[in-house]
């Protein structure tokens, strides 16, 4: 029964968090991240941003790993309020992000907090059940919401505007060099 449960609630804080961004549009819940070369994420300059096509494999890398967190949870509920917690915030902050639905400060708040609901579920975890095996694919989370945090923190603080048209610059000419 516990499994049905976590099985459910990552579908229910899928579709919330879709729903949260794009209220009107029942498109936005098959969305994942695929920004083209003229969009703000390709134009403006973040540092440590993977390409463009790089986003998928990542955003999926993401979603398998909280999926299978979710399934293979011990039956504990401070556990699973935090797993949905961290799955709702990082569902939520993919399109967010990407899409620019909410401000850079906001998805900086989201990736802080769920990247310190991890911490905290990582702690938990090692303290209750010494299980290393449950501590490896929290670790992968880690790792993406460390850099999920650094890519809005790095845009809110430093950037602080999107690049969103990039200024036309005339074409001249060459001149032959005579010789």
């Amino acid at each position: 029964m516990f499994r049905l449960l976590t099985t459910s609630a990552w579908l229910w804080g899928y579709v919330l968090a879709r729903y949260l961004i794009w209220s009107h549009r029942w498109e936005g819940i098959t969305w994942y991240p695929h920004p083209n070369a003229s969009s703000w994420y390709a134009l403006t300059n973040l540092k440590y941003k993977p390409k463009p096509k790089q986003l998928p494999i990542l955003f999926f890398i993401f979603n398998i790993t909280m999926s299978v967190i979710l399934i293979t949870c011990p039956e504990s509920l401070p556990i699973f309020i935090s797993l949905l917690l961290i799955h709702i915030i990082s569902a939520l902050w993919w399109p967010a992000f990407i899409e620019l639905k909410y401000s850079w400060k906001t998805c900086f708040i989201l990736a802080c907090c769920a990247h310190g609901s991890t911490i905290y579920l990582l702690y938990w975890s090692i303290t209750r059940y010494y299980s290393i095996l449950f501590c490896l694919l929290p670790s992968i989370l880690i790792i993406i919401q460390t850099w999920m945090v650094w890519i809005s923190g790095y845009a809110y603080i430093v950037i602080k505007e999107p690049t969103l048209l990039l200024q036309y610059t005339r074409r001249t000419s060459r001149s032959l060099i005579h010789v």
